[in-house]
């Protein structure tokens, strides 16, 4: 007979295999293409804790400071706490062999008072500025102010203020004209300041002779005591000479150790090498002071001061040597 065979029992259960078969390979192969794109799991592997840090305290930082010796001037005392205090440090006065050096940056004094810690303090990096000394000498990091003076300045000066106070053109100078280098810079400063003026060579100073109102009275020579001459005699003097109270004191060339202590102080903070400072008009160190309005008017003193600046500027030389 034609028509269809008939089915046999086991093929649907062969077929429904075969289908369900290719249905878990299609099902794998979808778990695999979304695995594929997902990151893979990271595994944590647990690190031993890191040792506790022992704590260190921080010791304090010493706050700098300026030693001032005991024996030092006032002027220079207030110079010098006036500088620290710009500097944003603390200045003290005392003994240098009384006091904990622990912060100290630098210490000012005379040589008396330093000479015993010297070479300690400079061992620790201390600066050291000291005043008038008989034998230390300067260091790398030690500084030296005076006794040397340049005298050929200081007597130019005299001779200026001596030339502006004369009313009458008579100046007297007590030693006279001995060919020293006060006496030279002394002649020099004269005739800038009054080239007509008469120089008069005075050896006593209680006897000034006539004509002559205003006598000056060099380094190291004692002031005349009373009213030295039949009028007014104004003095100048230098150094730090002082006058009976009765006797008018027209100027006086001072030294100023302040000026100089304070620039030997910049000088070394800035790293500059010790120098020996001595005192001179190019450096502040010689100045003309207690001007008397009644003796150098202001309209004289204005013409002296721009001499002295000139002098301290290089702009006037004076040639009486050291």
């Amino acid at each position: 007979m034609g028509g269809r065979l008939p089915r046999s029992p086991d093929v649907r259960p062969r077929r429904s295999a075969r289908s369900g078969c290719l249905a878990i390979s299609i099902l794998a192969a979808a778990v695999a293409v979304v695995a594929c794109g997902r990151p893979a799991p990271t595994t944590v592997v647990p690190t031993e804790p890191a040792p506790a840090t022992a704590v260190v305290p921080i010791e304090p930082t010493p706050f700098p400071w300026i030693l001032i010796g005991e024996g030092v001037d006032s002027a220079v005392v207030d110079a010098v706490s006036g500088w620290a205090a710009d500097m944003g440090m603390d200045a003290q006065v005392g003994s240098p062999g009384a006091v904990d050096p622990d912060g100290l940056m630098a210490a000012v004094g005379a040589e008396a008072e330093l000479a015993s810690v010297a070479d300690a303090w400079s061992d620790e990096g201390v600066l050291l500025v000291v005043l008038e000394p008989a034998m230390m000498r300067p260091g790398p990091i030690v500084s030296t102010i005076g006794p040397e003076t340049r005298l050929d300045q200081a007597g130019f000066l005299a001779g200026l203020a001596a030339g502006y106070a004369t009313k009458f053109g008579g100046v007297g100078l007590v030693g006279g004209e001995d060919g020293s280098a006060f006496a030279s810079g002394f002649g020099e400063g004269l005739r800038y300041a009054c080239p007509r003026c008469r120089l008069e060579s005075v050896s006593d100073p209680a006897a000034v002779p006539f004509g002559v109102d205003v006598l000056v009275v060099p380094p190291a020579t004692d002031v005349p005591t009373g009213q030295a001459g039949p009028g007014e005699v104004w003095l100048v003097l230098t150094g730090s000479a002082a006058p009976e109270a009765s006797q008018p004191v027209a100027a006086r060339v001072a030294l100023v150790p302040e000026t100089l202590v304070l620039a030997a102080l910049e000088a070394l903070t800035n790293g500059e090498a010790g120098h020996a400072w001595e005192y001179g008009a190019e450096n502040g160190g010689l100045q003309i002071t207690e001007l008397d309005p009644e003796a150098i008017s202001p309209g004289r003193e204005r013409l002296m001061r721009e001499a002295e600046l000139g002098l301290r500027l290089g702009q006037l030389v004076v040639g009486g040597g050291e």
